[in-house]
């Protein structure tokens, strides 16, 4: 097409003007046709974009507030979307044994064949993460109480240390003591 000996910049500008000279169509906007005596249907939101939007409110409340919501809450909610929300105040909450509740909320609604297929996903992930954070915190336990453990044994065994130096101590000065006796 274009020889090497052409110059870069004349090359350039021939494939400049080629492309200018390509004409393109206009793209015709549309205008929404509305028939007066048929308004347009209402769409209706997936329960779980439902779910979503509580979600989404939940996540924005702190802990304190998630515990005064679920002060109110007088008994465990049998199903459906206020267990959802039950499981998500629980969830929000920064404790241990508010996880195991949200954690069983949502394996409820996980295992409710009511449901739909989202919003058993849905459950089971949220499930699935309270389960993680409820492992992590037992981890975390064990692990100070290891922890504690070994740092009562390096306490004793710096005891029993300081004890046998000072015995050490004690024996190096008889002996001193009994070697200075014998030359006198």
């Amino acid at each position: 097409m274009f020889s090497y000996d052409m110059p870069r910049a004349a090359a350039l500008t021939i494939l400049l003007a080629l492309a200018s000279c390509a004409v393109q169509d206009p793209v015709p906007v549309l205008e929404p046709v509305q028939s007066p005596a048929r308004p347009l249907p209402q769409v209706r939101q997936a329960p779980v974009s439902e779910w979503l939007l509580i979600q989404e409110e939940a996540l924005a409340l702190t802990s304190e507030q998630a515990i005064e919501q679920l002060e109110a809450i007088t008994e465990v909610p049998g199903g459906g979307v206020e267990l959802f929300r039950y499981g998500l105040l629980n969830h929000q909450v920064k404790d241990y044994n508010y996880w195991i509740k949200a954690r069983d909320a949502f394996r409820e609604l996980r295992r409710d064949e009511n449901l739909e297929v989202d919003q058993q996903q849905l459950s089971g992930v949220l499930e699935r993460y309270n389960q993680s954070r409820i492992n992590w915190y037992t981890r975390q336990e064990e692990l100070l109480e290891r922890y504690q453990y070994l740092q009562r044994e390096l306490d004793a065994s710096d005891d029993e240390k300081a004890e046998l130096e000072q015995k050490i101590q004690a024996l190096t000065e008889l002996e001193a003591e009994i070697s200075t006796r014998k030359e006198q």
